[in-house]
């Protein structure tokens, strides 16, 4: 049996060697030395959850001057705090009133002002830090009308939206899925212009199915498929550019993963594939999925059991990626599932690898980065540190 590789090999794509990754054909060659190294020093700066009170922090978002934004969704808030971790004030609050949220599911700036997203009341809540309960809105009413890329008629969408970034002509990015009869989804990107109405889609791309409906003679069910590579992507933070990063571990191009970044236009910047050697599911691992899988299909109904052994299939190797966040700068930071990260510049070239930090970054920018930590009960801090790379 094929040993898998230490995941610091195995994801060796061409990094430290840009030129290995040709964009004239979208292809890259192996390269078998290590990626450059990364590493983290601390600056001072530290936003102490238990002195702050935080709840889970959900999201982050950096902004002029150093400061950072945090997303505290579980009440309903947003905490802003300066560049060195002092407490700045609070934004929102639980309620439907002037700048009250009921949902809230994303934030970022524009600007030197703050916007919220809130799902349930779908509006836009863009503060003003000096003047937060006077926020102006965006309401973006049900439903959707979509025009199509190919030029053919619009479509409407009544199911949710996400607002992902704000853009500085007042636009915003949002972003729809649509389940498709193959069981995958189809996810878009949309541009909205500052009434709420969609202008175009700038980027769409289907991911694969997660689960699968089996049926017996008496009843139906869906069961989850195991180690579903998905694309990920995530927009800059002003919204200015969209990256959609997607693996490829079976078929043809297995073992690359495929990098395509758009503007707010929808205009391709950049289009890259690069190589990776896979890390193999061991058989153990994928029978014991399986074997879950099967017996709780079992308790509803043997003859569910025996459907999904027919129809389920275990890939060759892990999702090479679990998360992505595009930084101010434009960096491109891809999270392993060995909680490492690889970072690629604005045009697609690999900057290097920062192996196992602490925590998870949350936000970056101007050579610095905010690690989300925890101590051991689980309450959250962050701690600011400056990134280093080699020479």
């Amino acid at each position: 049996m094929r040993r898998p590789a230490p995941l610091h090999l195995v994801l060796s794509i061409c990094l430290g060697l840009a030129s290995a990754c040709d964009p004239s054909d979208g292809t890259g060659d192996r390269v078998g030395s290590a990626p450059p190294a990364l590493s983290l020093v601390a600056e001072g700066a530290r936003i102490d959850g238990r002195a702050e009170n935080l709840v889970p922090v959900t999201a982050a978002a950096l902004g002029p001057g150093g400061v950072l934004a945090l997303e505290q969704r579980q009440e309903r808030r947003i905490r802003l705090f300066d560049a060195e971790g002092r407490a700045l004030g609070v934004l929102g609050g639980a309620g439907s009133g002037p700048g009250e949220l009921q949902v809230l599911t994303g934030i970022g700036w524009r600007g030197d002002s703050v916007w919220a997203w809130d799902v349930r009341q779908r509006r836009v809540n863009l503060y003003d830090p000096a003047r937060p309960d006077a926020p102006a809105t965006v309401t973006i009413p049900p439903p959707l009308t979509i025009p199509s890329r190919s030029g053919g008629g619009n479509t409407e969408h009544r199911g949710l939206v996400t607002i992902r970034a704000a853009l500085d002509d007042g636009g915003l990015i949002g972003r729809v899925f649509e389940r498709m009869e193959t069981g995958g989804v189809t996810t878009r990107y949309l541009r909205i212009d500052r009434s709420g109405q969609v202008e175009r889609v700038i980027a769409e791309y289907a991911e694969p199915p997660t689960d699968v409906m089996i049926r017996s003679p008496s009843s139906a069910v869906a069961v989850g498929l195991p180690f579903v590579a998905k694309p990920l992507s995530a927009p800059s933070p002003d919204g200015a550019r969209l990256v959609v990063v997607t693996p490829h571990v079976q078929g043809p191009q297995a073992e690359t993963f495929h990098v395509l970044a758009v503007s707010a236009e929808g205009d391709t910047l950049f289009s890259r594939s690069y190589p990776f050697e896979g890390v193999p599911i061991p058989p153990s691992v994928a029978d014991s999925i399986i074997g879950e899988r099967v017996a709780s299909a079992r308790r509803l109904d043997p003859a569910l059991a025996a459907e999904y052994q027919k129809v389920v299939q275990v890939p060759p190797f892990f999702p090479p990626f679990v998360d992505i966040l595009v930084d101010r700068d434009d960096v491109l930071w891809l999270r392993t599932v060995d909680r490492s990260y690889l970072a690629f510049d604005a045009d697609g070239h690999p900057l290097g690898r920062l192996a196992r930090p602490r925590g998870t970054i949350l936000a970056a920018g101007g050579g610095s980065v905010w690690l989300l930590e925890h101590d051991d009960y689980d309450v959250p801090s962050l701690v600011r540190y400056r990134l280093e790379s080699p020479g």
